[in-house]
């Protein structure tokens, strides 16, 4: 009976989160019904940067780790900060690339010594460190997004 009970509380558990899945899907479905990736937008802004953020964490949600992509991630973060007038702290690449910390951190040590971005010490906290990109990464970024291979989909 007891056996019976469990199997009956797992089934509904599961059954809860397949619905979840099911309705990400719907809003995901219907986010990109209009979605042409062959047509750029007009101008590159940083609401479309972090459009591109939230799927990428919604892809996440339902799919779990088998799209992991933290260098994507730490140079659209920044991308969207040129945008905005903003930086992006080195804590906030490592939270937000979904991957543990000493992968993030040997990724953001990839991305500089392959001259994308730059880190710098915060001057009013000497704890934080400011992740930018580099002239070579804003171009990098610029070619990709204007790309006509690329239709500017950047997934």
């Amino acid at each position: 009976m007891a056996n019976r009970r469990r199997n009956d509380d797992l089934r509904e558990s599961l059954d809860e989160q397949l619905k979840r899945v099911r309705a990400e899907l719907d809003q995901l479905t219907a986010l990109f019904s209009n979605y042409d990736p062959s047509v750029p937008p007009e101008r590159i802004s940083a609401d479309w940067i972090r459009g591109m953020l939230e799927a990428r964490r919604r892809r996440t949600i339902i799919f779990g780790s088998l799209f992991a992509d933290p260098a994507w991630y730490m140079l659209l973060d920044p991308n969207a900060g040129c945008f905005q007038g903003t930086r992006a702290a080195v804590s906030d690449l490592c939270k937000g690339s979904a991957v543990p910390y000493t992968t993030a951190l040997r990724w953001i040590g990839k991305l500089e010594a392959a001259g994308l971005i730059i880190r710098s010490d915060d001057s009013d906290d000497g704890r934080r460190v400011w992740v930018d990109l580099s002239p070579a990464g804003e171009e990098g970024m610029k070619r990709y997004f204007h790309s006509p291979e690329t239709g500017g989909a950047g997934f």
